[in-house]
């Protein structure tokens, strides 16, 4: 039994059935994962495979590309390289800063708030952010959790409110679509569309997945667009 203590009043909480709970879903997230294993274990060898591959023979994706492509669209072939190559760079860039700001920000906040261990928190909410749909949130809910659990329901509240604001939030709404224009070169609201549609829609892979489908359908739009103007100028 757990007291929880608000003003003059006290509740006694049972918390048996709250583990017991905890176990269940453990358990049936251990047999899902064994269920899973020999597809994980085989998709781990592909890519052990492609890995190797790709270092014993890193030309040999670009010569088949260019076997497979007519001559006359090799520089199609290099615009959509040259596109996807700097925006792969810029997701990592643009993942490395917010995870740094969401450190930062974290540490502001959990040490204002009081809590002992500021610092380590806040390292775990920014290698959290490497985490899609996850994220720092988990790190504030966790500590709203204890704090309950402990009785301080005050203390719970404000990192609830004040860490979800701005250690969950703020990172995401403020660095991602500030630097997103100048490290992969699209707009903040293209970027926030790849990123968020890729990720409600083919997961965790989808943050990389989706802006980088959304940056190949601006080089392909532009690339139409300088050809028809091409075509027009040939014309008159």
């Amino acid at each position: 039994m757990v007291t929880l203590e608000v003003g003059e009043f006290s509740y006694p909480v049972e918390i048996a059935p709250t583990l017991i709970a905890a176990r269940e879903t453990l358990t049936a997230v251990a047999v899902d994962l064994a269920a899973e294993s020999p597809v994980l274990a085989l998709k781990a060898v592909l890519f052990s495979i492609l890995v190797y591959a790709m270092l014993w023979r890193p030309q040999a994706p670009k010569k088949a590309v260019y076997r497979t492509v007519p001559a006359s669209y090799h520089e199609v072939v290099n615009r959509l390289h040259q596109r996807l190559r700097g925006t792969l760079y810029a997701i990592y860039v643009l993942q490395a800063a917010t995870a740094f700001g969401t450190f930062v920000v974290a540490w502001v906040v959990f040490w204002l708030l009081g809590y002992q261990g500021a610092f380590a928190l806040a390292v775990v909410a920014g290698i959290l952010q490497f985490v899609p749909v996850i994220g720092p949130s988990v790190v504030v809910l966790t500590i709203a959790v204890a704090d309950i659990i402990n009785g301080n329901i005050t203390g719970a509240v404000l990192v609830t409110v004040f860490g979800l604001v701005f250690v969950g939030f703020l990172p995401d709404a403020v660095i991602r679509p500030k630097l997103a224009r100048y490290t992969t070169g699209l707009p903040a609201s293209l970027y926030f569309v790849g990123f968020t549609g890729g990720v409600l829609t083919l997961g965790v892979i989808g943050f990389i997945a989706g802006p980088v489908v959304i940056a190949l359908l601006v080089e392909l739009s532009s690339l139409l667009t300088s050809e028809r103007q091409g075509d027009q100028q040939r014309l008159t």
